[in-house]
């Protein structure tokens, strides 16, 4: 709650966090989260999980 002095991280701009407000990720926020998911798919191993987030990547951007 505002003003009870108690610390509160801040929620990303445009994400929606606060409330009802019905925002939508922008498309460089999408893009950028789906490039270090992608990033952090491969540096594990995981090509199978690379390849569907590239997947996703493309259906956003058609």
């Amino acid at each position: 709650m505002a003003g009870d002095g108690r610390l509160r991280a801040a929620d990303p701009p445009g994400s929606g966090a606060r409330g009802a407000g019905g925002r939508r990720p922008t498309p460089h926020f999408l893009y950028n989260t789906l490039e270090s998911l992608n990033g952090l798919a491969l540096a594990n191993g995981q090509r199978e999980m690379s390849a569907v987030i590239g997947a996703l990547g493309k259906f956003f951007r058609a």
